[in-house]
């Protein structure tokens, strides 16, 4: 439960009666939002651990900038690669999703 200490944070010019009052009139909404947070911070994963791990033969431990070289791809890295780049360009090519059809009418813009 939420209690009108809690919300000082939030109104800080409000006094405590003034708090209270307003967490009696909005129990449920408090309520709801102390579940909400509750649910939150049980399946809550911070996005630093959430990060894909490289691949330490594409990512070398170098020293200095001197050291990094480069190598031609292989086939089977073109095709991953292709077939991720194809994912993104219909993503890309439909924002709105494949039942949202956008009309050109070749306007101009007329600068005045």
């Amino acid at each position: 439960m939420i209690l009108p200490e809690h919300l000082q944070s939030w109104q800080p010019q409000a006094d405590l009666d003034k708090l209270r009052a307003f967490a009696q009139e909005n129990a449920t909404l408090l309520t709801l939002l102390h579940e909400a947070w509750q649910r939150f911070d049980a399946q809550y994963t911070p996005q630093a651990t959430a990060l894909p791990q490289t691949n330490k033969a594409y990512a070398p431990e170098v020293q200095s900038i001197d050291e990094l070289s480069h190598s031609p791809i292989s086939h089977e890295e073109m095709i991953e690669f292709l077939n991720r780049f194809e994912k993104e360009r219909e993503h890309n090519d439909q924002p709105f999703g494949k039942h949202v059809h956008i009309q050109d009418h070749n306007w101009e813009i007329i600068d005045d």
